[in-house]
């Protein structure tokens, strides 16, 4: 099974409370190729803390929850100026560690905007990010933006307007997020090569959004495998683990569901 694994799969990684050298060793345990790490204002992939070996799984790529407190697409620049530090941050910790990509969404669309107000977000975004493409290309860190739900990004459409602005960038493209802008074969046409790597993840849409582990959503499995293959870039399963579940029975229905998902 050539997936990786996010490492939201891990208890203790949204509170920076789980080391990556651990995460590295588990997640090879549990037969996953690789992980992405979860960069953190705290732990082992917190700024400015020394890289360790790791002894499992490669780390080559990292993600953040810290875009979701600080947002490039805020109106209030020292908040932009602030979601900026944690991007160079994190350009610093993948070259530390020597991993080869970051991603993260640039921020929420404001609440109940019109098509133009969402655009002036997205722009505000990119304003505040070009500047930071030349110390990621000097550290050979790729950028990637994610399409996550209620965020600026979360269409087809917003992407590619951020995509023009920023040619340098690349998509983190999230399969159970681009549900909801379907159908999701179509995000993977449009996008092509600009597509650094791939979130595996599934999604129910009735009642609302919900994310599930793959195969048990919405996303056409069955269609999408072989466009998967052919685009060839790095897969990580994303299914964050609930609050309180067991680890390693978790563990055992992450990979059985990755899987089911990617079977030909």
């Amino acid at each position: 099974m050539n997936v990786g694994i996010c490492s939201w799969s891990f208890a203790g990684t949204a509170r920076g409370a789980r080391a990556a050298t651990d995460i590295s060793e588990v997640a090879a345990a549990w037969g996953f190729a690789a992980f992405e790490g979860a960069f953190a204002p705290r732990g082992q992939l917190a700024a400015g803390q020394p890289a360790a070996a790791l002894a499992g799984a490669p780390m080559p790529t990292l993600a953040t929850l810290e875009l979701h407190r600080f947002h490039l697409t805020d109106e209030n620049p020292k908040r932009r100026a602030r979601a900026v530090e944690v991007v160079e941050q994190m350009i610093d910790c993948a070259r530390a560690w020597g991993a080869s990509s970051i991603s993260f969404s640039p921020g929420p669309a404001p609440a109940g905007a019109t098509p133009e107000a969402v655009e002036e977000a997205i722009d505000r975004a990119c304003d505040a990010l070009e500047p930071v493409f030349p110390r990621a290309a000097s550290a050979g860190v790729v950028v990637a933006l994610e399409n996550l739900p209620a965020h600026a990004l979360c269409t087809r459409r917003a992407m590619h307007r951020a995509l023009r602005r920023l040619p340098q960038a690349r998509v983190c493209l999230d399969l159970g997020n681009a549900t909801l802008d379907g159908p999701v074969a179509a995000w993977l046409d449009e996008l092509g090569d600009r597509i650094e790597k791939l979130h595996l993840s599934d999604a129910r849409l009735d009642p609302a959004f919900e994310l599930v582990l793959p195969a048990t959503g919405e996303v056409p499995w069955p269609e999408l495998r072989a466009p998967l293959r052919a685009l060839a870039r790095p897969i990580f399963v994303e299914a964050p683990i609930p609050a309180g579940a067991d680890e390693p029975e978790f563990l055992g229905r992450v990979r059985e569901a990755t899987q089911r998902a990617m079977a030909s």
